[in-house]
C-alpha cells in the first residue's frame, strides 16, 4: 500500500531529451565555430545543476558578457561527459576535470554555484541494479570530496542546501521571533489523531523537497495536501509535517541574497499547495517587505549557513507567518511576472563574490 502523500500525487515530470546540449557556450562554439574572445579571464565559476534550470540558462550569457568564464556540469550528463584526475602525493594534491575534451583545473575556479545537482539524477548508463549500486557509491565518494572543498566560495554549500529539513527551518525561524504555524512532525498515526495542537483538518507536506527522482530523469511530485485527521493512513514508514491550515491569507514569495530581499505576492491564490497551480496562470505583484521581515530572513539564512534562499510566507492583516525557505528556489518566473530585477542583482552579487571591480 502506498505511503499517504505518494498516494495523493500522481504527477510526474520527465526531463528533457538527453541528446540535446543545453549549454549556451557549447552551442555558440558549435554554431559559429569560434570561441568567445574573453580578456585574460581571472574569474571562473563552476555551476552544478541540471539541464532544466531557467536561472542558469538566463544568466550564463550575462556571465560571459561580464568576462566571467564558467564550467557547467549538468547532473544528467555528468558521467557521460566528465572525466576526473585526482593526483595525491606527499607534497601536493591536484584535481582536474576533463569535460567534453577540455581540461579544467579545480584550483582555477573562484566560486561554485550549487543549484539542482542531486545524486539521484545521475544516469549511470546501466540497467543492472547491482552495478548501478556500485557505481553510485564510487561517484558518491568523489562528489562528497568535492562538496567538502572549503577553499572555494559556495552559493549555497550543498551540505546545507541538501540536508536542511523544513522542520529545522521552523525551529530556527521560531528561535529568531518569526511567526510559524502550529506544527506536528510524526509518523505515529494514533498520536496525530489525539493531538490537541492541531484541528481536525490539517495541511500535510514532506519534510524535504516536493519532488523525488525515480527512475533517473523522472521527477515525481509529492505536493502538500489538506485532509481530515480521521482520513489519514499509511504514514508509519516516514515522518510527515502536519500543520494548521492558514485561511484567508495572501502567499508571499521573498527571494533573498547579499543582504537584499525581493518580495512578490500571489494575488489569485486558492487554498492548498500553490505548486499544484498552473504556473502560467499565477498572478504576482511586487510587494514591499517590512524591514523587520527582511532582517529576519537574512538572519535565518545565516543561521542555516545559506547564501541564498527563496522564502514562502503567509500574510494576514500585516502578520507574516513563515512557511519554509527553499535553498535552490527558482526566481526567474517571479521576475517575469513582476518588475523585480532579481537576475541583475544576482549577477552583481556574483561579481561582488568574485571581487570584480565595477
Amino acid at each position: 500500500m502506498n505511503h499517504f502523500l505518494i498516494s495523493r500525487n500522481n504527477q510526474t515530470y520527465k526531463m528533457e531529451d538527453l541528446s540535446k546540449d543545453w549549454d549556451y557556450k557549447n552551442n555558440y562554439f558549435r554554431i559559429f565555430e569560434k570561441h568567445f574572445e574573453l580578456e585574460t579571464v581571472k574569474n571562473k565559476v563552476l555551476i552544478l545543476t541540471r539541464i532544466h534550470d531557467d536561472e542558469v540558462n538566463y544568466l550564463i550569457p550575462k556571465l560571459l558578457d561580464n568576462n566571467i568564464d564558467y564550467l557547467r556540469l549538468d547532473i544528467e550528463y555528468f558521467i557521460k561527459n566528465t572525466k576526473i584526475q585526482f593526483n595525491i602525493n606527499n607534497e601536493y594534491t591536484s584535481l582536474s576535470i576533463l569535460y567534453k575534451g577540455k581540461e579544467y583545473d579545480m584550483s582555477s575556479f573562484n566560486l561554485i554555484w550549487f543549484r539542482h545537482f542531486n545524486l539521484e539524477g545521475i544516469n549511470y548508463g546501466t540497467n543492472n541494479e547491482k552495478e548501478k549500486a556500485y557505481l553510485k557509491n564510487e561517484w558518491k565518494a568523489f562528489i562528497n570530496y568535492l562538496f567538502l572543498k572549503k577553499d572555494i566560495k559556495w552559493i549555497n554549500h550543498p551540505h546545507y542546501s541538501l540536508e536542511t529539513s523544513k522542520y529545522t527551518q521552523l525551529i530556527y525561524a521560531q528561535s529568531i521571533g518569526m511567526n510559524i504555524p502550529n506544527t506536528v512532525v510524526t509518523n505515529n498515526l494514533e498520536l496525530l489523531q489525539e493531538t490537541l495542537l492541531l484541528p481536525e483538518e490539517v495541511f500535510i507536506k514532506s519534510s524535504k523537497h516536493h519532488f523525488y527522482e525515480f527512475p533517473e530523469g523522472v521527477l515525481n511530485a509529492v505536493y502538500g495536501t489538506t485532509e481530515y485527521k480521521r482520513n489519514i493512513s499509511n504514514i508509519e514508514n516516514t515522518p510527515l509535517i502536519f500543520q494548521e491550515i492558514i485561511t484567508n491569507a495572501q502567499e508571499v514569495r521573498i527571494t533573498c541574497f547579499d543582504e537584499k530581499c525581493f518580495g512578490a505576492v500571489h494575488i489569485n491564490k486558492v487554498e492548498g499547495d500553490w505548486h499544484t497551480d498552473d504556473i502560467k496562470s499565477i498572478k504576482l505583484h511586487k510587494i514591499d517587505i517590512p524591514l523587520e521581515i527582511s532582517v529576519k530572513c537574512i538572519e535565518l539564512l545565516k543561521k542555516l549557513n545559506l547564501e541564498y534562499g527563496a522564502f514562502d510566507f503567509f500574510l494576514i492583516d500585516n502578520t507574516w507567518i513563515f512557511i519554509e525557505v527553499n535553498p535552490i528556489g527558482d526566481w526567474r518566473w517571479v521576475e517575469l511576472k513582476t518588475d523585480l530585477a532579481i537576475s541583475e542583482n544576482f549577477l552583481q552579487y556574483l561579481k561582488k563574490e568574485l571581487n570584480m571591480e565595477e
